[in-house]
């Protein structure tokens, strides 16, 4: 996963579990940092719209470029950085796209230092965009599966919903829809199925303050009780010293007892 959360690296999807009623309780691990419900995606939003973060099952790294064939062959030097924190054994993929024309090509080499990439005879000085991608180094072992220890519900889209009956016009940037066009443009005609999806979601649930409660974890709960305290200690603090004279008190103080004592 190229992403963090709440600087958790493995933030990633906690589906409700799919064993018998009676069995042991398991789920793709994530955290829920939001009272709302967040958790089976991560959303960034600014003053322009919203972002979201890719879930997968491992830490990823990733680099990519643009580069040319010269006499049939490139040799890229890959970032140093990306070899800093890549595992160089395993993991190491990647992906090329001809540009301008087609083009065929293929990797003929890969490390964390370097992509080498070729073509058939013939194939000229040919463009192309690369991808690189790799596992981070040292979370190779990190166990994806835990055993279930809190919910992570869909976030409630009730504000989306919302926000599409007054602006309906806004719906077509959405995912759903701008699939559903592609769908069309391809030429399918016929609708999509999306049954599986929604058996999916149901599973999942979307969260419901009105049925679900706070979905806070214990370690949130724990934090904002913490910030509390430290908010209140503060403010104890500060009338504190609201209250203490200041050094010019002080000195009138002085001022006035040696002006008796004369």
């Amino acid at each position: 996963m190229s992403g963090t959360v709440n600087s958790d690296p493995y933030a990633a999807l906690k589906a409700v579990n799919t064993s018998t009623s009676t069995g042991a309780r398991y789920g793709l691990y994530g955290k829920s940092y939001a009272s709302s419900g967040a958790g089976v995606y991560g959303e960034s939003v600014s003053s322009t719209g919203s972002s979201y973060g890719v879930w997968g099952k491992s830490a990823s790294t990733e680099g990519r470029g643009v580069a040319r064939l010269t006499n049939g062959e490139a040799r890229i030097a890959l970032d140093e950085t990306f070899g800093w924190v890549t595992n160089p054994d395993i993991g190491l993929t990647a992906h090329l796209t001809p540009r301008g024309e087609w083009a065929e090509l293929f990797v003929k080499s890969l490390t964390t230092e370097e992509l080498v990439v070729a073509g058939r005879e013939g194939t000229g000085d040919a463009m192309f965009d690369y991808m690189v991608y790799g596992l981070r180094i040292g979370f190779e072992e990190v166990s994806i599966v835990h055993e279930k220890q809190e919910e992570s519900y869909i976030p409630s889209m009730h504000d989306h919903r919302n926000l599409y009956a007054k602006r309906p016009d806004l719906r077509k940037y959405n995912s759903l829809e701008r699939f559903k066009n592609m769908h069309v443009a391809v030429g399918e005609t016929a609708p999509l199925d999306m049954s599986a999806s929604q058996m999916l979601r149901d599973r999942i649930e979307e969260y419901d303050p009105a049925v679900h409660g706070s979905v806070e974890s214990d370690s949130i709960h724990e934090m904002r009780l913490r910030m509390d305290e430290e908010r209140r200690l503060m403010e104890r603090e500060q009338l504190q010293l609201e209250q203490e004279p200041t050094h010019e008190e002080i000195q009138q103080t002085r001022n006035a007892e040696s002006q008796d004592l004369q």
